[in-house]
């Protein structure tokens, strides 16, 4: 031993400790955190060393096969091909997807629906790991006959039975049984829904495999045993040589489209001078804008521009055009398409303050026309409008909610910047997490959050909101059912007939009326539509008797307070003269009556300028701008106070659809709180 370093190291031993005298504990909790650490890392080192080996000790469990090749799209032709040269391995094709599942009715009506996780399997499963089902029976066995296995939550929160049927798209199988465990399941720890197993013969009767579906193909190998690990490592690396060369030709194939796109966009300016030069009309892209372009264009890339060219111009024309544009487009003939032109265009400024000839009023026929899922436009309610109010009262008690009627709210109580209650006239304040409103924006912030508590933002953002509600109301009782008269006297064979009457001019007629209304006047012939619901539902009147409601438009909203008494009786005769003339004798059926103008409509309801809309069907005033926050159609700026009226996207019409948005974005909100806590 060499004396010299020996002598070193006591010395510089002797020196740290005279050091540390005035701190020995704080060196020696120092070395024991130093110790700690060590330890620690080496634990750690240890765990995670054991839990790989053990995680590759049971990969064959994990995956259900010795090897996996997964993608959201169906292995490539090349794939299938290599595969298909291999006759030592078993194969298996599983697909993966989210649907939805619904127990039908004994008339295969919709009942309760369920958000499921769907997996299909086509060959033997698993290969590796055991699938545990509450009969014992293999999963072939169950899945045969038109069946379905599925998780024993499904069946909790459906209340199913083993034996009864579950509808997944377009069909309809009985549960055979449950699953208790699946080998792979670990594999994908995350669950959107309880899992749900069928066949693949089942699963292309469904038709939920299309164009854009999202479903994980799976498809798992099997090697005979024995086998040596090279021989598996061979295997993945032949797979993964398979699937470099195709991302290979993606790639290229990517540059190829970079170079299409930069074409249709050169393509694109030579089609838009086309069309400054010759505006587009039905029928005319495909023909004589494919014809103006070069003979070298490919023919799939100069149609492309051409969908594009069109599809600008639809959008431009919804947003910017009038409804007579459109109108024109597709019916040009005056003569010929009469009766269509004048109902489309009195169908497109119903809920505007906009004739057929103003700019804009496109979008609102557009929005009109739209179809709803059961195909159709508008149903009727029986026992009339307030029995839905009656079912969403009664649907909220039954869940344990209070239901308060004749008790006015006075102000929306805002602490901190987030709202946390309402204040009743009475004084009671009722305090929440949450507080909804399905009052207008200007209803709900000018009138009850205040100006102190209303963001200038919003201030500024919903000052513009265009209410003018240009329309009076006519609600009559009476003693019988009215009758066409003269040319139209054939239609009195069909009391069905009855149930809806408009009284519609000429699109030229129609501008003419708005014109009047802007100036102050009344139209001279006011448009107008008549519904007899009693014709469909008696039960709203009397035995013998009939309602009728009326609904008249271009009303000079805007004149003086103290002439709008005359002026809304005076339209009510004129329209009761334009019913008289396709229904004689109606004045004579009137045992009462009732006229309403949009200054009666915003005191009842508390709608602002009584616009029942909520906003106005105006271009500017539709799709995101009825949204006061990015990303969200119903939270506003002030914390926990959300909007669920029609002053929300999508909009007016009894459609439920901003309620139901509402509640999903509370609910989810609710649930972020939780698992914040």
């Amino acid at each position: 031993m060499n004396p010299l370093r020996t002598s070193s190291l006591a010395f510089f031993g002797r020196l740290l400790w005279r050091e540390t005298r005035g701190s020995r504990r704080r060196f020696l909790f120092f070395v024991a955190c130093l110790a700690i650490g060590v330890t620690a890392i080496v634990c750690v080192a240890g765990l995670t060393d054991n839990l790989d080996r053990r995680i590759r000790g049971e990969t064959r469990q994990l995956l259900a096969a010795d090897l996996m090749v997964a993608g959201l799209q169906p292995p490539s032709p090349a794939i299938e091909e290599y595969l298909a040269n291999r006759q030592d391995l078993q194969i298996t094709r599983v697909r993966e997807l989210v649907t939805v599942a619904y127990r039908p009715d004994e008339t295969d009506v919709p009942g309760p629906s369920q958000l499921i996780e769907l997996k299909v399997i086509d060959g033997e499963y698993p290969f590796y790991g055991q699938l545990e089902t509450d009969s014992g029976s293999s999963l072939g066995d169950l899945l045969a006959n038109q069946s379905l296995v599925a998780a024993p939550d499904l069946l909790t929160r459906l209340d199913l039975a083993i034996g009864d049927s579950l509808r997944i798209g377009n069909i309809a199988l009985h549960l055979a049984g449950q699953v208790l465990r699946e080998p792979d399941r670990m594999a994908s720890p995350f669950s959107l829904g309880p899992r749900v197993f069928m066949s693949a013969q089942d699963f292309e009767q469904t038709g939920l495999e299309q164009l854009g579906s999202r479903i994980i193909h799976r498809t798992l190998l099997k090697l005979p045993e024995p086998y040596e690990p090279e021989v598996l490592e061979r295997l993945a690396e032949d797979l993964r040589e398979i699937v470099g060369e195709a991302e290979d030709a993606l790639k290229r194939n990517s540059r190829y489209r970079r170079v299409l796109k930069d074409l249709e966009a050169r393509l694109e300016q030579t089609l838009d001078a086309y069309h400054r030069a010759e505006p587009l009309r039905p029928g005319m892209p495909t023909g004589a804008l494919r014809g103006s372009l070069p003979d070298n264009v490919p023919a799939a890339v100069a149609e492309l521009a051409i969908e594009r060219l069109v599809a600008r111009d639809a959008l431009r024309l919804t947003f910017e055009g009038s409804a007579m544009d459109l109108i024109d487009r597709f019916f040009p003939d005056e003569e010929r398409h009469r009766p269509l032109r004048a109902l489309l265009a009195f169908a497109a400024v119903q809920s505007t303050y906009k004739g057929p000839y103003t700019p804009g009023s496109a979008f609102c026929l557009v929005y009109t026309l739209s179809p709803n899922d059961s195909g159709g436009i508008m149903k009727r309610v029986r026992g009339g409008m307030g029995s839905l109010s009656e079912a969403l009262a009664r649907s909220v008690e039954a869940k344990g909610g209070e239901v308060r009627l004749g008790t006015p709210a006075s102000r929306i109580v805002v602490e901190d910047g987030r709202a946390v209650g309402v204040e009743l006239r009475s004084g009671e304040v009722v305090r929440a997490r949450h507080v909804v409103s399905n009052l207008d924006k200007q209803a709900t912030f000018f009138g009850l959050v205040g100006d102190e508590a209303t963001p200038t933002e919003v201030t500024e953002r919903i000052s513009g909101i265009d209410h003018r509600a240009a329309y009076v109301h006519l609600l009559f009782k009476l003693k019988g059912l009215p009758d066409y008269g003269g040319k139209l006297a054939f239609l009195n064979a069909d009391p069905a007939t009855r149930f809806n009457m408009s009284l519609f001019a000429e699109p030229r007629d129609l501008q003419a009326s708005y014109e009047a209304s802007l100036a102050g006047e009344l139209p001279e012939n006011p448009p107008a539509a008549l519904q007899i619901p009693t014709v469909v539902d008696p039960s709203l009147a009397p035995e013998g008797f009939h309602i009728g409601t009326t609904y008249g438009f271009y009303f000079p909203f805007d004149a003086h307070k103290d002439a709008r008494g005359k002026l809304r009786d005076e339209m009510a005769e004129r329209i009761i003269n334009r019913i008289e003339g396709v229904y004689p004798g109606f004045r004579a059926l009137i045992v009462e009556q009732a006229i309403f103008s949009a200054d009666h409509f915003a005191t009842m309801q508390g709608a602002t300028g009584g616009d029942f809309t909520h906003g106005l069907i105006h271009p500017e005033q539709m799709l995101g701008e009825r949204a006061l926050v990015e990303g969200s159609a119903h939270r506003t700026p002030i914390e926990g106070l959300w909007l669920c009226g029609a002053s929300c996207h999508p909009g007016p019409g009894v459609t439920f659809l901003p309620g139901y948005g509402c509640a999903a974005e509370v609910g989810r909100a609710i649930d972020d709180e939780r698992g914040a806590r």
